[in-house]
């Protein structure tokens, strides 16, 4: 009885350790330029001491900033102030109020809209921009943001943001919402451009920064009714990508939802196995990218694989050839 009591209280202390760990805010910030408000979820060590790198991220169609907390909590715990961000128009807003059929209908029409593509690609250098003012005069931030190490995250739709981000050429020509400040990005759930005309190496051709792409074996598209989308698709950008070092997870019988920290087991709810490869790859990863953590990227290219259960797959390869 007395070990049990112990193993109750160390498991409660770390708990509350975790918790004390980091703590979150919420604001909206305002691009008066173009009218536009995004509510944005702040995940951040709970003392601030030096300078600490940025990461950004963009959730999924339909989502919002409360989007892969999970992920949010690990990184603010490892010393990362993380800015989750909220795109009006292709939001939980779209879906929230209507029934499924009508929530699928509107999410869909959202997709077709190009303001919606635009105004979230032209977030992410408007939030790179609004980190300067914070590193400047926010009462909290002021001096703790590392504006030389900045790393951007996303899911499903928010992992194309991400790519666009780090240049992957719109229509494989047009580099317009490239955001030079990013230097390492992690796409949850990615996917290619919808349509491909030519060679689809050509839309990374300009993508010069790290990737990690994280996937699974049943993350499927949810809005496809046909049964026709192909997870191992999301493998395609990874497989194409050879101007930058590139990482890639595919984790067994992860869901599209697990990615999002979802918890609604119609969705496929998450499990902790599945969070913690997450998690624990992201941090190595970024750490090696952001914070120049050699040991760290030894440990993400040699043992990392070590650490996941059989029917997983890891692989990661630099610019030319394969690790």
């Amino acid at each position: 009885m007395k070990s049990l009591l112990t193993s109750l209280c160390c498991a409660l202390f770390s708990l509350q350790v975790l918790a004390q760990s980091y703590v979150t805010d919420t604001f909206t910030l305002t691009d008066n330029s173009r009218q536009r408000s995004i509510p944005v979820k702040l995940y951040r060590p709970a003392t601030l001491t030096g300078l600490h790198p940025v990461i950004i991220f963009s959730h999924g169609l339909g989502g919002s900033r409360e989007a892969a907390g999970y992920l949010g909590e690990a990184l603010a715990t490892h010393r990362y102030v993380c800015f989750f961000i909220q795109h009006h128009g292709s939001d939980e807003t779209v879906w929230k109020g209507k029934s499924l059929t009508q929530a699928g209908a509107a999410l869909k029409n959202s997709l077709k809209e190009p303001a919606n593509f635009t105004n979230r690609a032209a977030d992410i250098p408007f939030i790179v921009q609004a980190l300067q003012q914070l590193q400047q005069q926010d009462a909290v931030l002021k001096g703790h943001l590392d504006l030389e190490s900045i790393g951007m995250a996303g899911h499903s739709y928010g992992a194309r943001s991400t790519m666009i981000a780090a240049g992957e050429l719109l229509g494989g020509r047009i580099d317009q919402y490239t955001v030079p400040q990013i230097k390492a990005g992690l796409v949850l759930s990615p996917n290619t451009p919808e349509k491909v005309n030519g060679n689809l190496k050509d839309y990374y051709a300009n993508i010069r920064i790290p990737l990690f792409h994280m996937t699974g074996t049943k993350d499927d598209y949810p809005l496809d009714r046909t049964g026709n989308f192909d997870p191992a698709q999301r493998q395609l950008p990874y497989q194409h990508i050879s101007s930058s070092p590139q990482y890639l997870l595919v984790l067994n019988e992860a869901t599209h939802a697990t990615f999002g920290g979802g918890s609604r087991p119609r969705f496929g709810a998450a499990n902790t196995r599945h969070l913690s490869a997450i998690t624990t790859g992201a941090i190595a990863f970024f750490d090696a990218y952001l914070k120049n953590d050699k040991q760290q990227l030894q440990w993400l290219q040699q043992q990392y694989k070590s650490s996941l259960q059989k029917g997983d797959v890891f692989a990661c390869k630099n610019a030319t050839a394969a690790l």
